[in-house]
């Protein structure tokens, strides 16, 4: 493997002697020597000079291009109010409840009664999903009499908006016969007769036919169409779809367009991508990437061929999810994304750094993001969790949704407390999903906790009463004191292959160190905030005076805390030059794909002692890795 090791001091190349030429040996040493140099240098020009220096504090912050922290006006995440509610009726629900495949005015009767309660539920958009092998049973024939059935009774007898899903996985049996390669496979080779993205041919089959809907329902019911989200995923969400703990897709296409691709990245030269994954191909054809199944690898791989494949699946993923969404844009009708939750060991298997390229693109215009209050291995989440999440889509200025899935624990209170926390990581919006036959929609609680009636104080006193943290509120506290900046590298949250199932400590110690961030960075009372401490999961704070200034400013946070998380470099160092942020707590990557991302973590890390320097308190964490590897950052050899 070729790579490189940051942040020690010596050893700045690892490799296995006799796996890589001696010419990319020195190429990589080469690199790791450059950008080692480049870092000590950033690093010894932005410290604090010393003490027989002529120049005052202020003038070494003048020079260093940042004013003092403190003369900065805050940039609050929190919102104050929800602008938009929605609740969801998916397919299987319009099929199987209201018996909508039936025809007649029964079924439209009986979904017209429940529009009107989700209307007196204060309610302001529907939520609808759709399945393409349902609505195009042959080909160029859509169901458009069962679309004016479902959208039709919400746009021209309610005053609900109405936002739809377009299930584009579950595809009709005539594309199979129109393109026979077109099902994903997985890792073991099974066949789920579901849309590959890979396939471009089928893909443009299946964009055609969504262009068709979008085109057809935002003329007939103009101005009452709010969005739409084209899926690839059984849980209606931007994300990779899993089952039998195996990844996906291993489809022909997928293996012959990644094939290509390492093919024009290595320059043709098979014995150089053997190097690099260690491997001993004796010809292109024979050329493939790693079978993953979740958990059965324990601890991060920083392996190449592990991180060439997640980068071809996360890159690949979002650019297709990207391409549906400037359909619906073409036919004037705004698009959207669900996401799940992240910071996970399952983000690689999801495949959940696809967000921050989705998220960034112009063709995405609101975000939505959900969760159904469980961890990973099934435990009931704390609420202050969501808060780290969702602030992440904050950082993209787009407007943000949460949703709230009840189909596990249907509790008010925890929605109480889900809402708050929404509203206080910068979601204006506020949805509710598998409700029917589950919940009240017409109780009086239910409509209060989505509009978060009683403002952002709420949180506290809600995740109090829901059986997370103390039961100590915070008071009528309703503006932000301070803004804490998170930087947390999602890609190398992909570093785990699944849930840890023979650790005897954490079965997903990812979860749990963000989770323990997340109670520490925003405690439910003063005794909370004095008492906390950094997370203990392989954790370790920097030892300059900025930590120590991060470690005294725990004490003062409270309801008044607002937790800005970056997910990317780029956007991290933006709001660091901004100069904000009250204190920063900045997660060290685990692994860099090189060239483009290198330059943009040396240029957050600049950024970083800038800020520190001018006073910006400042902790450095690391990953939990559980022992399985040393303190340093791995940097893939850049083949572009």
């Amino acid at each position: 493997m070729q790579s490189m090791r940051l942040l020690r001091p010596t050893s700045s190349w690892r490799g296995r002697e006799g796996s890589a030429t001696l010419f990319s040996k020195r190429c990589c040493a080469l690199a790791a020597l450059s950008v080692s140099c480049l870092i000590l240098i950033l690093a010894l020009n932005q410290a604090p000079w010393s003490s027989s220096s002529s120049k005052s504090v202020a003038s070494r912050r003048s020079l260093l291009g940042f004013r003092s922290q403190k003369s900065q006006p805050l940039r609050a995440v929190r919102r104050k109010s929800v602008d938009d509610t929605f609740a969801t009726i998916f397919h299987s629900e319009l099929i199987d409840l209201f018996g909508l495949h039936k025809g007649g005015p029964e079924p439209v009767d009986q979904l017209l009664v429940t529009l009107r309660q989700l209307q007196a539920a204060r309610i302001r958009t529907v939520m609808f999903s759709i399945s393409w092998a349902w609505l195009e049973p042959a080909q160029g024939q859509l169901r458009w009499g069962y679309l004016e059935d479902v959208v039709g009774s919400a746009c021209s007898h309610t005053e609900l908006k109405v936002t739809l899903i377009v299930d584009l996985m579950r595809a009709p049996d005539w594309l199979f016969v129109l393109h026979p390669g077109a099902a994903v496979l997985d890792a073991g080779g099974r066949n789920y007769s579901h849309l590959s993205w890979f396939h471009s041919a089928a893909n443009e089959v299946a964009l055609g036919s969504l262009r068709q809907v979008v085109e057809g329902l935002s003329a007939k019911y103009e101005g009452c169409i709010s969005g739409v989200q084209p899926v690839y995923n059984n849980e209606y969400e931007a994300k990779y779809t899993q089952e039998f703990d195996s990844y996906q897709d291993y489809n022909a296409a997928a293996l012959a367009s990644y094939r290509s691709l390492m093919r024009t990245r290595v320059g043709g030269d098979l014995g150089r991508l053997n190097a690099r994954w260690e491997t001993q191909f004796s010809s292109w054809e024979e050329v493939a990437p790693p079978k993953l199944h979740a958990g059965a690898v324990m601890g991060p791989d920083e392996s190449a061929s592990f991180w060439d494949w997640q980068q071809f699946r996360v890159h690949h993923g979002a650019s297709v999810f990207n391409q549906a969404c400037a359909v619906v844009q073409a036919a004037g009708v705004r698009c959207f994304h669900h996401f799940p939750e992240f910071f996970s060991v399952l983000d690689a298997v999801y495949g959940a750094a696809m967000f921050k390229h989705i998220a960034a693109s112009p063709h995405t215009d609101f975000l939505i993001m959900d969760s159904n209050f469980r961890t990973s291995t099934g435990a009931l989440m704390d609420p202050r969790k969501l808060r780290l999440y969702i602030a992440a889509a904050h950082a993209y200025g787009k407007p943000t949704y949460f949703e709230a899935a009840v189909e596990r624990f249907a509790d008010v209170k925890l929605l109480q407390a889900g809402y708050a926390h929404a509203l206080l990581a910068g979601a204006s919006n506020m949805g509710l999903t598998n409700w029917l036959g589950r919940i009240n929609i017409t109780d009086p609680q239910l409509a209060a906790a989505m509009h978060v009636e009683g403002g952002p104080e709420a949180a506290a006193a809600a995740t109090a009463a829901a059986g997370a943290g103390s039961g100590v509120g915070c008071g009528a506290i309703s503006e932000a004191s301070e803004v804490v900046g998170v930087f947390i590298h999602l890609d190398s949250c992909g570093a785990w292959h699944g849930l840890q199932w023979k650790s005897p400590t954490s079965k997903d110690p990812l979860h749990d160190f963000v989770d323990q961030l997340a109670e520490r960075l925003i405690p439910t009372s003063a005794t909370t905030a004095s008492a906390s401490s950094t997370p203990s999961t392989s954790s370790s704070p920097s030892s300059g005076a900025g930590a120590a200034g991060a470690t005294a400013a725990v004490a003062a946070a409270g309801c008044g805390t607002d937790v800005a998380v970056y997910v990317d470099l780029g956007l991290f160092a933006q709001a660091l030059a901004a100069g904000r942020l009250s204190r920063v707590v900045f997660v060290e990557p685990l692994v860099l794909a090189g060239g483009a991302e290198v330059a943009a973590y040396v240029a957050a890390r600049a950024a970083l002692l800038r800020a520190e320097a001018a006073g910006l308190p400042v902790e450095v964490l690391r990953l939990p890795t559980g022992g399985a590897r040393g303190l340093g950052l791995r940097v893939l050899e850049d083949l572009s």
